[in-house]
C-alpha cells in the first residue's frame, strides 16, 4: 500500500532523475531537450499546486530553477561537443596542409592522388622554380619563404577551385587539374609560368627579384600505370624541361619527353 506522499516522492525522484538522462542524452538539440522538460514538469508543477501537501508545493516551486540549469547545461554541452569537433577538424586539416604556405603537403597529395583513379582524366603539373635558391642564400631564408607564400598565390589565382595544389617540399609543386585533356594542360602550363615569372616578388627585402619556373606535365589515367607512377613521369618531364634550358615545360608521352603546340 502506497500513500500519497510516497506517490508524490516517486513521482518527484523519478522526474529529476529523467531530467539528468535528457540533459545527458540530448545535449547537441538544447531546443528539443527544453520542450521534453517542459512537458514532464508543467503536468508535475500543476499537480503540485493542487496539492495538500506544503512541501510539494514547495518543491514544484523550485522547478523553474531546475529547467533553467537543465538548459544552460545542455547549451554549454553543445557548445563544448562543437568546440571539440570544430579542433578534430582544424587539426585533420593542418595535419594535410603545408604550414608556411597552405598548400596541401604530401600527406594530402598522397590521398587525393588515390582518389584520382576513379576521374576519367586528369593532368599532373610538376613546378619547380628557377633560381629560388639564390634568393633564399642571398637575401636569406625569411626572403625565401616570403616569395614561396607569394607563389602559391600566383598559382593560387590561374588554377580552378576543383583543382588541387600541393608543395611537397623546398621549391617544388604539385598541382592535380581533374577534367584537362593534354592540349588544354600546354595551355595551363604556359599560363603557370607567365602567372610565376612575368612579374618581381615585392618581399620586403629591398630587393624584388625574378624567379623562372619549370614545368612538367603527365596526363592519366594511363593502362595499366599505377597512380603514383604517373607523378614520377611528370617529373621526369621535368627533369627534361630544365636540361633543356628552363622555364619551359614538357610533356610526358610513353618512354619520352617532347613539347606539345600549342
Amino acid at each position: 500500500y502506497l500513500s500519497n506522499f510516497h506517490l508524490q516522492y516517486i513521482c518527484i525522484t523519478t522526474t529529476i532523475s529523467i531530467q539528468g538522462l535528457l540533459v545527458a542524452r540530448n545535449y547537441p538539440a538544447p531546443r528539443f531537450a527544453m520542450v521534453v522538460m517542459l512537458l514532464m514538469f508543467v503536468p508535475l508543477s500543476i499537480g503540485g499546486a493542487l496539492t495538500t501537501g506544503y512541501w510539494m508545493i514547495v518543491i514544484m516551486l523550485a522547478a523553474p530553477l531546475w529547467i533553467h540549469g537543465s538548459n544552460l547545461a545542455t547549451k554549454r554541452l553543445q557548445r563544448l561537443l562543437i568546440d571539440a569537433l570544430i579542433a578534430k577538424l582544424h587539426s585533420q586539416q593542418q595535419a594535410q596542409r603545408d604550414p608556411l604556405t597552405g598548400a596541401h603537403n604530401r600527406l594530402s597529395l598522397t590521398i587525393i592522388l588515390e582518389k584520382m583513379s576513379s576521374v576519367d582524366i586528369f593532368a599532373i603539373f610538376c613546378i619547380d622554380l628557377d633560381g629560388f635558391k639564390k634568393v633564399n642564400d642571398t637575401l636569406g631564408h625569411g626572403a625565401g619563404d616570403r616569395l614561396l607564400q607569394m607563389v602559391t598565390t600566383r598559382i593560387s589565382r590561374v588554377i580552378r577551385e576543383t583543382d588541387t595544389l600541393a608543395r611537397t617540399g623546398g621549391d617544388e609543386f604539385i598541382v592535380i587539374a581533374p577534367g584537362v585533356l593534354p592540349a588544354s594542360a600546354a595551355v595551363l602550363a604556359e599560363k603557370l609560368i607567365a602567372s610565376i615569372t612575368q612579374e618581381p616578388y615585392e618581399i620586403g627585402s629591398g630587393s624584388n627579384p625574378h624567379i623562372g619556373a619549370s614545368i612538367g606535365i603527365s596526363c592519366g589515367p594511363q593502362e595499366g600505370a599505377p597512380i603514383n607512377d604517373l607523378l614520377g613521369q611528370a617529373d621526369h618531364a621535368l627533369y627534361d624541361a630544365k636540361k633543356a634550358g628552363k622555364g619551359i615545360w614538357r610533356h610526358y608521352v610513353a618512354t619520352e619527353t617532347v613539347p606539345l603546340s600549342l
